[in-house]
């Protein structure tokens, strides 16, 4: 999106416009894409349900692949709307390739439901090959599939490429994403004299806000520099295999953004400068806010292939924009192909990253594997290494923190679980803790929450008052939730909290709810104290209820 066509709309008031009350719905009847003048009942194309149809309409769009007629170009929504489809896949909106296929223009809200956007590719000189929004409303999707879409833009003049990104979306304003993908969508971006400000293979936004939840963002791919024959001289600010953004507010809730890579390629021309402030395989975030929360960043690349200052950041890369990080997990990606790269998992410029419940593992880079720039931890972190600088309480460093690979854990997005055993598992307190993890599920699970976006699905245990106490037999009881695993128990007892003797291992069945147990002890001996505790065990862990004590009664004389 090149700065003369953002910079009228990107000052622009943005104004929210209601859809009324009452508003009509089209229905879209052909697949075929013409432009017909009107919407007919039995006649009527998705280009005409979004052309002639009433501001605040509600298209609703049938299951079936509609291809964009290549001389009629991309879509054109300049009023307020909602297109909703039958779902990503069921309703797919291709351009097969022939340029772009949505045009947002709207200074209301549109929002695009249950579509897939794919085969789109951005106009010359510009970003946005899916979606290109230059509206002050907001553009909103839900449940949508951003794919296989591309920008390739080259600058052969002696002028400076700024301002452009986008190889699925490209938004001047506010942009939310909810419960979609956003994936295998790329951009290709070359000039002579230079690249500034201009990335995001996924998602490009300027201004914002962006506002992502249960959404995945994965395996885009941006190329920026030498790739056609230019080789610029002068590169920065560049970056976001996934997303990059430009003075937005941006928050990612229940996310995850995965296998994402950004390449700058080698400047090979003797006067060319050094590459600076680029990188964010996974977000690239210039100006403004970032704020992660339940959310996951794995398996992202940063490859720096130029003479280089402040580059790196495989994940993420905050370039004065203030990042806070709750219950995150940043693990698995790489900054590499050049020593000056540095911060595999984060890279900080000019910013501050507060996390708090965060994991940081498994990330590479030429230096500083983890983190690199100022960091400030607010508690509970976990450090694979030590390079993120945690002195906060409940700080760990130099800790495996026993991840499995990303996988569909439950939930709307990947995740990566804790193994068993992981020291992350009940390592968070219980103080702030979100109400769920990235997957919808309740935290904690056991005694406290988990570090991370991850929450092991390890058993609840409370140990109860014993009842029925004699002088040679009582009956432990307690409460237990197998949260969803297959789950068994016994109970630990002794005279003192060492226990020694544990009870026959019984099952609880593999449900969600809270299950009462109980086990009748025998053989005690009279008028003593006994301690005793729950212990709740399946897949993912063991847990281990407070310790009680109860005393056996006198034994009864014998006359």
């Amino acid at each position: 999106m090149p700065l003369a066509r953002t910079l009228p709309l990107a000052i622009a008031a943005a104004v929210l416009v209601a859809v009324p009350a009452g508003a009509s719905a089209s229905q879209v009847t052909k697949q075929a894409d013409t432009d017909d003048g009107t919407c007919a009942p039995a006649d009527c194309s998705l280009r005409d349900a979004i052309k002639y149809g009433p501001s605040g309409d509600l298209i609703n769009v049938p299951t079936g692949t509609y291809h964009l007629d290549m001389t009629l170009g991309e879509l054109t929504v300049n009023h307020p709307l909602t297109i909703t489809g039958a779902g990503a896949g069921p309703t797919t909106v291709t351009a097969d390739g022939h340029h772009r296929v949505f045009f947002i223009g709207s200074s209301g809200a549109v929002m695009l439901r249950k579509l897939e956007v794919t085969g789109g590719n951005g106009e010359a000189g510009e970003g946005g090959g899916g979606i290109v929004g230059f509206g002050s409303g907001v553009l909103t999707l839900d449940h949508v599939r951003v794919t296989g879409n591309s920008a390739d833009v080259t600058h052969s003049a002696d002028t400076t490429m700024q301002y452009i990104g986008g190889g699925g979306i490209g938004v001047v304003g506010p942009l939310t994403v909810t419960d979609s993908t956003i994936d295998h969508n790329e951009i290709g971006l070359s000039a002579a004299a230079g690249m500034t400000t201009s990335g995001g293979a996924g998602v490009y936004v300027i201004g914002g806000p962006l506002k992502l939840t249960r959404t995945e963002v994965r395996d885009n791919d941006a190329v920026l520099g030498a790739q056609h024959g230019f080789s610029p001289r002068t590169v920065t600010e560049n970056g976001g295999g996934g997303i990059f953004s430009f003075n937005a507010t941006v928050s990612l809730t229940a996310s995850t953004l995965a296998g994402n890579s950004f390449r700058l390629t080698k400047a090979t021309s003797p006067s060319a400068s050094p590459s600076t402030y680029s990188g964010g395989g996974g977000i690239y975030a210039d100006g403004g806010t970032l704020t992660a929360t339940n959310s996951t960043v794995s398996g992202n690349g940063a490859a720096v292939d130029a003479l280089v200052f402040d580059n790196g950041g495989g994940g993420l890369y905050a370039k004065g924009a203030p990042t806070m990080l709750t219950n995150a997990t940043i693990a698995g990606n790489t900054a590499s192909n050049n020593a000056n790269n540095a911060g595999g998992g984060i890279y900080a410029y000019g910013a501050t990253v507060k996390p708090r419940r965060t994991i940081f593992a498994r990330n590479t880079a030429d230096a500083n594997a983890n983190c690199f720039g100022t960091v400030s931890s607010q508690g509970h972190n976990l450090d694979s290494g030590n390079t993120c600088g945690l002195a906060g309480p409940g700080d760990t460093v130099n800790t495996n923190p026993l991840l499995a690979a990303l996988a569909n854990n439950g939930g709307p997005t990947r995740t990566l679980a804790l193994m068993r055993g992981s020291p992350a598992i009940n390592a968070a307190g219980l103080s702030g803790c979100p109400a769920s993890d990235q997957r919808g599920h309740s935290r904690p699970r056991g005694p406290a929450c988990d570090i991370g976006a991850f929450e092991a699905d390890v058993p609840n245990a409370r140990t109860a008052k014993a009842k029925s106490v004699k002088a040679r037999s009582a009956r432990l009881r307690g409460t237990l939730t197998p949260n969803g695993r297959a789950t068994t128990y016994l109970f630990e007892f002794g005279r003192t909290k060492a226990y020694g003797s544990k009870t026959a291992v019984k099952s609880a069945g593999a449900g969600s709810f809270p299950v009462a147990v109980s086990t009748r002890l025998s053989r005690l001996k009279p008028h003593k104290t006994y301690h005793y505790r729950l212990v709740a065990i399946n897949a993912a862990g063991t847990t281990f209820g407070a310790d009680r004590k109860f005393k056996t009664k006198r034994a009864k004389k014998k006359h």
